[in-house]
């Protein structure tokens, strides 16, 4: 990026920023802050070519910005978004004369590995790095917090990755119901969620109502694919777990029915004894005395 006069930006913008260095902490995460800031355009803003090695949000919250990126031309407003992607080269300016409305916005700059996907989410690509109509209340009142000016210590740090990431929860569309995705993905949804949980209270509801399917047509399909009812392959989830917590003999059988989300030992002894065909005290025993 050519430089820049300081009095050549201060001719064009009033600007305050805060600057962050990510330390380790930040680098093992999935989003961090690089700087952020909140610009005031004067009629003969322009900035570029740029071309940045990190990603960027610009937030227009008042007047018009005409961006140029790979021989495009977009004119933004109120309320719109533009990203700004590594090795693309941009160039902005403010619309419109004196006797129009100043162009105002909220910026950041951050790096990380979800940083592109999280952009992707939010309907950002390098092909169309905009987004019209996202400034709402609720994001405005986050991003007021973005760029308030304090000393950036660790709990600021750590501040700024959450705001970032509640900003790209705001900026992100709901998704279509799980079952609108097709049979495929939801089952796979479906195991993760049962793999994820079975050791808590978890339902055949529970996990019908997670990939928004009727619970008849869900267990149709699951038992179909699988081979067990849901209730049962709950059940060989909770009872293989229990096996290896009885083998490593550190719990007792009341922390184990406890860990596997059972009320107290004698409904786990019940559900062990009818999968194993004995009760799990003589299991720990046999298995103690034939070591493989």
């Amino acid at each position: 990026m050519p430089n820049m006069d300081n009095q050549d930006i201060e001719k064009r913008e009033t600007a305050v920023q805060q600057f962050y260095i990510p330390d380790p902490f930040a680098r093992s995460g999935g989003l961090w802050p690089l700087n952020t800031g909140l610009t005031r355009a004067r009629p003969s803003y322009h900035i570029g070519p740029r071309l940045l090695e990190y990603f960027n949000l610009h937030f227009i919250r008042d007047g018009q910005l005409e961006i140029s990126y790979s021989g495009q031309h977009i004119v933004l407003d109120k309320g719109d978004v533009f990203a700004m992607f590594p090795g693309i080269v941009y160039r902005y300016r403010r619309v419109g004369s004196t006797t129009t409305t100043e162009l105002q916005m909220t910026w950041i700059s951050f790096d990380g590995p979800q940083a592109e996907q999280l952009l992707n989410w939010s309907g950002f690509t390098p092909d169309k790095p905009y987004v019209r109509q996202v400034v709402n209340t609720e994001l405005e009142l986050v991003l007021r917090q973005l760029y308030t000016r304090q000393p950036v210590d660790e709990r600021r740090q750590v501040e700024v990755c959450s705001l970032l990431y509640r900003i790209f929860s705001l900026m992100i569309r709901s998704a279509p119901p799980l079952r609108s995705a097709g049979q495929e993905v939801w089952l796979t949804r479906c195991m993760e969620y049962m793999h994820t949980h079975y050791m808590e209270k978890i339902t055949v509801h529970d996990v019908a109502d997670y990939v928004s399917v009727h619970r008849v047509h869900f267990s149709k399909v699951f038992t179909e694919r699988t081979g067990l009812t849901p209730m049962k392959y709950l059940q060989k989830l909770r009872m293989e777990k229990a096996a290896e917590l009885l083998q490593a003999d550190i719990l007792t059988i009341e922390e184990v029915a406890l860990t596997l989300g059972y009320p107290d030992p004698y409904s786990f002894n019940r559900a062990f004894g009818k999968y194993y065909d004995m009760p799990p005290g003589k299991w720990r025993r046999r298995v103690s005395d034939n070591p493989t």
